[in-house]
């Protein structure tokens, strides 16, 4: 059975492995221990419930692969972006969670109805398009060996091919993304996605064709080719990558965002936030790792250090309660300052 594939394929994590043990260590055994168990669980609900869908999607197909890859590739990409899209819609129409909205001035708070719904329009023609286009990249995956059925194949070789899409779409995306910046290209095909100067979540997937291509496909779903990951590992990748790209178009800092936890690697919605609204640097996408690399980050440095010296400045002078609790100020200080300092002074004197 399933569940006894995935206990087997993740014996080496088990509480009683010894294995384990002398890797981790007896003080931090019980803890990895549990969460090896909670991973061993999540895996099994997930294989079940991926089982289940295939088996069922498979009779109903009449056992088409085909049908099922292109169900299965259309839930986890289009069905997640209009998902989250739908949960922004409902903080944005009913002004939710103010606090952390990423504020910007009077006239920028919100893009022109006119051009959120040329966006919608927009990506329900890609999203129509993506559906005639898929039938045809089955091929493609099938001829690179991937299979359609088997569930996550187990922690090593999931996280594995994870990291080979990471790597190729943080690479791809970068360069092309950098590419379509320069002055002599930006105003043919970049400058259409950077007519939203205030992101909103569907801003994610406006884009020229030409970078749609370039800068969005080949680098979201050409690391899972190369590595010829089974479709259940790809359709986990894409429910993580467009997940963190409708979050970081969002203009929301939302605590529980895994993607603002990552801030030290990724970055958050902020980071491309400050992208959109200043248009300069910051092309990295799921990692800052190139923006790092290449100094392409130092305007967006600059401008964080700015804001975190003017509200270290407000914790002085008025205490911690005069803080502001919307902006760009307040997800600086409570994301940049708390969670990496030890106290007051370490911080001011790192950024004075």
């Amino acid at each position: 059975t399933v569940h006894a594939t995935i206990l087997a394929l993740f014996r080496p994590l088990n509480r009683d492995s010894s294995s384990r043990c002398n890797i981790a260590g007896a003080g931090a055994g019980a803890g990895a221990g549990a969460g090896a168990d909670t991973f061993i669980q999540l895996m099994m609900v997930f294989g079940s419930l991926w089982e289940q869908t295939v088996t069922s999607l498979l009779h109903l197909y009449g056992g088409s692969e085909q049908l099922l890859f292109v169900t299965m590739f259309s839930l986890a990409s289009g069905g997640t972006f209009y998902l989250v899209n739908a949960f922004l819609w409902i903080c944005y129409r009913f002004d939710l969670f103010p606090e952390k909205r990423i504020q910007r001035t009077a006239s920028m708070r919100a893009p022109p109805e006119k051009l959120v719904r040329k966006a919608w329009m927009h990506v329900n023609l890609v999203s129509l398009a993506t559906l005639v286009a898929l039938p045809f990249v089955y091929y493609l995956y099938k001829w690179r060996g991937m299979d359609m059925t088997t569930p996550l194949p187990g922690l090593w070789p999931t996280l594995y091919h994870l990291a080979i899409s990471i790597a190729v779409e943080d690479t791809l995306f970068y360069w092309s993304h950098r590419t379509l910046h320069h002055p002599r290209i930006y105003k043919y095909i970049h400058k259409q996605h950077h007519e939203f100067h205030a992101s909103v979540g569907v801003a994610a997937l406006y884009a020229h064709p030409v970078e749609e291509v370039l800068a969005n496909i080949i680098p979201t779903y050409g690391g899972a080719l190369i590595s010829g990951a089974p479709l259940s590992v790809l359709v986990l990748w894409s429910f993580l990558r467009v997940w963190e790209t409708v979050d970081a178009h969002s203009g929301y800092v939302f605590d529980w965002s895994p993607w603002n936890q990552l801030l030290s690697i990724q970055g958050g919605a902020e980071r491309h936030d400050f992208h959109h609204f200043k248009n300069k640097g910051s092309y990295g996408s799921i990692t800052k790792f190139w923006d790092w690399a290449c100094g392409t980050d130092h305007a967006y440095n600059e401008w964080r250090a700015t804001m975190l010296e003017r509200n270290i400045f407000y914790l002085f002078v008025h205490g911690p309660m005069s803080m502001p609790r919307t902006g760009w100020g307040y997800g600086v200080w409570k994301h940049g300052v708390f969670d990496h300092f030890a106290d007051l002074y370490t911080f001011q004197r790192e950024f004075s």
